[in-house]
Parts: structure tokens; sequence; C-alpha cells
């Protein structure tokens, strides 16, 4: 019976070892989107307001009359 409770206690260990090796992995993954969608997030705003600039002068050429 003592050999039994040594398996299950070693497997129990493992599956733990595992696991936190896992956990260790997704958490970088998840860390690492979360730094990538915070970029994109902030690159997206910037093209926006270039864009709204853009828009802004191609306004400004337009009611201006041309030479």
């Amino acid at each position: 019976m003592n050999l039994n409770v040594d398996l299950i206690a070693n497997n129990l260990s493992d599956q733990i070892a595992s696991l936190s090796k896992e956990k260790a992995i997704y958490y970088s993954m998840a860390t690492q989107l979360t730094v990538e969608v915070n970029q994109l997030r902030q690159e997206n705003e910037q093209l926006k307001k270039r864009i709204e600039e853009l828009e802004k002068q191609n306004e400004e050429k337009k009611e201006k009359p041309e030479k």
C-alpha cells in the first residue's frame, strides 16, 4: 500500500509541475499579447489623428480657390 501512495504522490507532483509550466507559458503569452494589443491601439489612434489632419487639409484645399 505504501508503494501506491508514493506512486500517486509522484504522479501528482509531476502533474503539478506540468500545469505550473503550462500556466507560466500561458501567462507569458497573455502578457505579450496584451503589450501587442496596446501598441496596436496606440498606432490606431495615431492613424485616426493623421486621417483627420489629412481630411482637414483636403477640405481647406477645396475651400481655397487655386490661382
